[in-house]
């Protein structure tokens, strides 16, 4: 078992095509017949990449190593940032078998050529309880200097588990404001797997 919480993390980007990043986990595998619980919690983090061409941004991100069960909840996300390089506030990337995400809150802002911001994500199928209720998205303030789409989630699952139970309520999403070319946009929820 592991817990991250409590933490101020204020990062400003120089480089380009580099990743910054938060906070960013890849422990936590539950062993057989074992366990394990990791807690990342009521974090702060403000990002500042105004130098980004490619780099991609991550505020609170656990990937690799798949536990039991996994809770990112209370984290506030603050990021600038700019280019095509994708943009997340809290990603979870493992499919571990039970998620909480609830009552983070996360606002993007930047002058982009072409990105996709996410809010809240998960890009693995979670095979037990997922739950992302009460998070606060927004608000999010973009430039478009291209002719390149820039494409909105806000709260996102990309694959599902048909043994998943799934809870999103009480979500918000307010303050979009966008200038510029295309644009994409998804509010609230997407899947490309079973649900």
């Amino acid at each position: 078992n592991a817990t991250v919480s409590y933490n101020t993390i204020t990062l400003k980007g120089g480089g380009t095509t580099s990743q910054v990043t938060g906070i960013e986990s890849s422990i936590g595998a539950s062993a057989t017949g074992f366990t394990n619980t990791l807690n990342f919690t009521n974090n702060t983090v403000n990002i500042e990449y105004l130098t980004a061409t490619t780099g991609v941004v991550y505020g609170v991100y656990h990937n690799t190593s798949v536990p039991t069960n996994l809770n990112m909840n209370s984290n506030a996300v603050t990021i600038t940032s700019a280019g095509s390089g994708a943009i997340n506030g809290v990603w979870n990337s493992t499919a571990c078998t039970n998620l909480n995400m609830n009552s983070n809150t996360v606002s993007v802002s930047g002058i982009l050529t072409s990105a996709t911001v996410n809010g809240v994500y998960v890009s693995a199928a979670v095979t037990g309880a997922l739950n992302m209720n009460n998070n606060i998205l927004g608000p999010f303030n973009f430039t478009n200097t291209a002719s390149n789409s820039v494409g909105f989630r806000g709260t996102y699952i990309s694959t599902g588990s048909s043994t998943a139970t799934i809870n999103m309520n009480n979500n918000s999403i307010s303050g979009l404001n966008y200038s510029g070319a295309n644009t994409g946009f998804m509010s609230m929820f997407g899947t490309s797997g079973t649900v």
